[in-house]
C-alpha cells in the first residue's frame, strides 16, 4: 500500500490536485493512509469522520430526505457525503465511504459498502458498490485499499 500512497502523492502534486475524505465505516483510516507519507500536506486538505446520521447531516449536509428514504449507508448518502466534503474544504477531489463493514444477520444491506468520488470538473459524483463477506477489520482494510485504488484511478484519468 505504501507504493500506492506514494503514487497518489506524486500524481496529485504533479496535477496540483487537493484531496479530502468523508468517512463513516472506515473511521478515518483513508485520511490516515493519505497523510502518513511525508509531503501529504501538499495534497490533502482535511478529513471528515461522520459516523452518525447527525454528523452526516450537520457537518456534510447530507439531506434528511436521503437519510430517511435511503439510509445513512446508501449510495445516495455516499454521493451527498462526497459533495459535502467538497463544499466544506479546499479540495478538488472528494472521496466518501459509507456502508456496513460486517455481515449483519437478517439485513438486506449485508456487507454493502459504497465509495463515492467527486471531482470539481464533473457534474455528478461516481459511486462504486462493494459486497464484503469477511470479518469487520478485514473488510475495513479492504474498503480503505479499494478507496485508495479508486483515488489513484481517478487521478490518472483526469
Amino acid at each position: 500500500m505504501d507504493f500506492l500512497i506514494k503514487n497518489i502523492l506524486k500524481i496529485a502534486i504533479e496535477k496540483k490536485i487537493i484531496l479530502t475524505a468523508a468517512e463513516s465505516c472506515t473511521g478515518g483510516m483513508v485520511s490516515a493512509s493519505l497523510t502518513k507519507t511525508s509531503g501529504s500536506s501538499k495534497i490533502f486538505d482535511c478529513g471528515f469522520v461522520v459516523y452518525s446520521n447527525n454528523s452526516k447531516k450537520k457537518i456534510l449536509g447530507v439531506s434528511e430526505h436521503v437519510l430517511n428514504t435511503y439510509g445513512s449507508t446508501s449510495k445516495q448518502a455516499a454521493m451527498e457525503m462526497a459533495l459535502g466534503a467538497i463544499e466544506n474544504s479546499l479540495a478538488d477531489i472528494a472521496v466518501s465511504c459509507t456502508g456496513i463493514a460486517e455481515p449483519v444477520a437478517n439485513s438486506e444491506l449485508i456487507g454493502f459498502v459504497y465509495i463515492s468520488i467527486f471531482y470539481l470538473g464533473w457534474s455528478n459524483p461516481f459511486v462504486w458498490k462493494y459486497c464484503l463477506e469477511k470479518k469487520r477489520n478485514e473488510n475495513i482494510n479492504q474498503i480503505v485499499n479499494k478507496t485508495l485504488n479508486l483515488i489513484n484511478l481517478v487521478l490518472n484519468l483526469i
